[in-house]
């Protein structure tokens, strides 16, 4: 025979009244926690594509890098209203970004796509990288190759996204290059050829209004952006610091408030 006392059937309901209440009481809190998550499909959606640098390499932790301060900032929408993905790599390139990076944004037969609503990508410093295989990183032949192909790339970045129905009508900052003057002091010429693809990307947006975040100006002139001025960094290592990453943000913020950053595609 079970000898354990047990409450009263009496007892037992004024204990369930008080459960019921501390229940009841918690619904506004778990309807304001609701806030919190992010509705992939009503919220604002955001894609970062490109290389290291959108990425977060040299900002300490990575994710203080300028894609993630524009989306804490609010710079995008409310961060408790947007939908982050980044989809930068390290040591990507503009091809890269055209054949693996884009089309995680579009629909397909076995993928929904993630369909951005505003997309920021940084890339060709990997592209110019590809100059030092060269016995002359400045040689002009081997210049205008990678040149042509980085062009041939983001026009192709462009295309794809007009090509899409609901693409088309993102909002899309583009950065282009700062210089390192170290690497330049090492291989003199190589600010030209970043001035150069800096041309050659603006010549290719412009054909669809795209928006392009200077970040060249606004690293140009300005000490402790860079890693490689740090005592004992490596004199190649062009990434910037958190200070760099904090500028970077401010350069794409700025573009963001005062430019609508739609692309201009045919049939509009």
């Amino acid at each position: 025979m079970d000898r354990r006392r047990s409450l009263p059937h009496s007892a037992c309901r004024p204990l369930f009244l008080v459960f019921v209440a501390i229940a009841l009481l918690a619904l506004p809190a778990l309807a304001r926690a609701e806030h919190w998550w992010v509705d992939a499909r009503s919220h604002t959606r955001y894609m970062a594509l490109g290389d290291s640098i959108a990425a977060g390499r040299g900002a300490m932790p990575q994710t203080n890098g300028y894609v993630y301060l524009l989306y804490r900032s609010g710079a995008i929408d409310d961060f408790s209203d947007t939908h982050l993905s980044n989809a930068a790599v390290s040591e990507a390139t503009s091809e890269n970004v055209l054949l693996h990076q884009l089309p995680q944004a579009l629909p397909g037969p076995r993928r929904v796509g993630f369909r951005p609503d505003v997309i920021t990508i940084t890339v060709g410093g990997n592209d110019l990288f590809t100059l030092l295989d060269n016995p002359d990183p400045t040689d002009p032949a081997a210049v205008m190759k990678v040149l042509t192909a980085f062009a041939t790339n983001m026009a192709g970045v462009f295309t794809t996204i007009c090509a899409d129905p609901h693409l088309r009508h993102a909002r899309v900052f583009v950065s282009n290059l700062y210089e390192v003057p170290k690497i330049d002091e090492l291989i003199p010429g190589a600010g030209l050829v970043v001035q150069l693809l800096n041309d050659v990307l603006a010549t290719v947006a412009r054909p669809f209004n795209a928006t392009i975040v200077d970040i060249h100006e606004a690293f140009e002139g300005r000490r402790g952006l860079i890693l490689d001025e740090l005592r004992g960094a490596d004199p190649l290592d062009g990434h910037p610091t958190d200070k760099g990453h904090r500028v970077i943000a401010d350069a794409f913020r700025a573009a963001i408030a005062e430019t609508p950053g739609r692309l201009t595609c045919t049939g509009d």
